[in-house]
């Protein structure tokens, strides 16, 4: 007959085989822990994982943040950047060519804020630019990628800050930028009916608010009123900052034109070719 002092003894041995065959299992199985430092796949932290490295296919696109936080308080400048950084699987000269454009711009509007807060003397206040980002479209399958440029400035003393979006939108298979121009079958009339749908479209959006002198002149068919687009899965959309069409107090303005109402006018051999129906 047991004493409960032995079955004390067989319930300490029970409990010891259970987690003995529950440590098998975590250490063996898909989703294993694993321990100890960092290893050079990138599988094994200083703490504990839960799923095993996702791998990527051929093309996919990764897009993380770079953040650079620059304080000069002699200057009185306070700059503040998340820079995307791309990364496509199997293409690191594409993604080279790709990050250097975007480094390019954005140094370029850091450099021009400098030279103009630099005009600003005997302000207490810090002039300061701050430039992040949105991903807006990204399909392997259709070597797209479009990203949104959001910036702000405020130069010390202003009544307020000035916001300005910029596009950037690539083909992923070469790195080349795609341009307005190159969406459209060449020598085809894409401005003016561009124009004829943004006037519209701002007239219905802004309503009473609508100033269609403000708009005929900042929608008219001059490149330069569009181009800043992004490629979206429901159709062109396109972004006029402050200022073009609209008075500051509105903002940036945003209109979004279907594929349907451009299947006539854009290259089915171009860059919106996967969605010509």
């Amino acid at each position: 007959m047991s004493t409960p002092k032995d079955r004390g003894n067989l319930i300490v041995i029970f409990v010891a085989i259970a987690l003995a065959a529950l440590i098998y299992v975590f250490l063996s199985g898909p989703g294993a822990f694993h321990f100890g430092k960092l290893q050079s796949n990138g599988t094994s932290t200083a703490g504990t994982i839960f799923s095993q490295v996702a791998t990527s296919s051929a093309g996919d696109i990764g897009v993380v943040s770079a953040q650079t936080q620059e304080l000069d308080s002699a200057d009185h400048l306070n700059i503040s950047v998340s820079k995307p950084v791309v990364s496509i699987a199997g293409q690191d000269q594409v993604s080279q060519k790709i990050n250097q454009d975007i480094s390019q711009t954005i140094d370029a509007a850091v450099s021009d804020f400098k030279t103009s807060a630099s005009d600003v003397t005997n302000e207490p206040s810090t002039s300061s630019v701050t430039i992040d980002f949105e991903v807006v479209y990204k399909n392997a399958n259709q070597n797209i990628l479009s990203i949104q440029l959001d910036q702000s400035f405020y130069s010390a003393g202003a009544a307020h800050p000035s916001h300005e979006v910029v596009s950037l939108n690539y083909n992923t298979k070469t790195g080349e930028k795609i341009t307005l121009q190159s969406l459209f079958v060449p020598d085809v009339s894409y401005l003016s009916r561009l124009s004829e749908f943004s006037i519209q479209a701002l007239q219905n959006k802004l309503g009473q608010d609508a100033n269609m002198d403000t708009i005929q002149q900042g929608a008219s068919p001059d490149a330069d009123n569009f181009d800043v687009f992004f490629i979206t899965s429901a159709g062109l959309r396109i972004v006029f900052n402050e200022y073009q069409v609209a008075p500051y107090s509105l903002g940036v303005q945003e209109i979004t034109i279907s594929y349907d109402d451009l299947k006539y006018l854009y290259d089915i051999n171009g860059p919106l070719a996967p969605f010509y129906k």
